[in-house]
């Protein structure tokens, strides 16, 4: 799991991020956010997309299955990236 804010300043990025046990993509990779917003289409926050390796979306509303599942998710997440 890969952390890309859409925080408008480095201090609520490294406030919210601070929480969370994985990677991020520093803030200051501002180009490069970008780029994966146009790519994977987002529309707004938070958004968490699951993709293969080559960057294939597997599904697109994950947050969806946190929310109703919670914890229950990662079976559905891991079912998909046995693909």
């Amino acid at each position: 799991m890969v952390f890309i804010t859409g925080d408008r300043d480095e201090k609520s990025f490294k406030q919210y991020f601070g929480k969370m046990p994985w990677l991020a993509l520093p803030y200051s990779s501002t180009d490069i956010n970008e780029e994966l917003e146009k790519q994977y289409d987002i529309q707004g926050i938070p958004c968490l997309l699951i993709v293969d390796k080559k960057g294939k979306i597997l599904k697109k509303d994950a947050r969806d299955d946190v929310q109703g599942k919670g914890e229950g998710a990662l079976a559905i997440f891991e079912e998909l990236c046995k693909v």
